[in-house]
């Protein structure tokens, strides 16, 4: 995959001098001076990070199990952060940074259900407690404790592949069809 970064708004685009490789599904910027990325290829898949504006990115994280997959990166403070994946041998892939990506730690055991999978930018967050992400078997998962533990909400669709919240309350699902929340889900 190829990073492009612009410095003027977004009339010009250039490569970055490196590359985290791969194809990329996700990035997160702050500011972009700071990034981080989603990476999968043969190898697996990692996270890499960017400190410079995205000229130089290095791997922070990689996980060399070929079913591995990335779908989404959420960073809260500038320091704490989330990752969501796709279930690898039966559990979700859940990763948790208290120091934006330095370092990574498996966050909660969340088991799958039959063969569902996670979508790419499919995770919302608001604050560090309340997270949502939805899935391709009629769920949506929820944790209120900053992904400890994880439950989740049936929907009356397949595929949910849109999850905002507007705050810990009224939130909305959408894919194969819409649902609103009014009780955090």
């Amino acid at each position: 995959g190829v990073v492009l970064r612009t410095t003027d708004g977004g009339t010009t685009w250039t490569p970055t001098a490196s590359n985290p490789g791969g194809e990329i599904y996700n990035i997160y910027g702050e500011s972009f001076v700071r990034a981080l990325t989603a990476v999968k290829d043969s190898a697996g898949a990692r996270i890499s990070r960017s400190l410079n504006l995205g000229i130089i990115w290095v791997t922070v994280y990689e996980d060399t199990n070929n079913a591995a997959f990335f779908n989404d990166i959420h960073i809260f403070d500038g320091n704490n952060g989330y990752v969501m994946g796709d279930p690898v041998d039966g559990q979700w892939t859940l990763l948790r940074t208290p120091n934006l990506g330095t370092t990574w730690s498996v966050a909660a055991n969340l088991p799958q259900d039959g063969d569902e999978a996670g979508w790419n930018n499919g995770m919302w967050w608001n604050g560090t407690e309340n997270g949502w992400f939805g899935t391709t078997n009629n769920r949506v998962y929820r944790t209120t404790d900053g992904g400890d533990n994880w439950e989740f909400a049936s929907t009356s669709f397949t595929n949910s592949i849109a999850v905002a919240f507007a705050d810990e309350q009224l939130g909305i699902a959408a894919g194969d069809g819409m649902a609103r929340s009014s009780d955090g889900g």
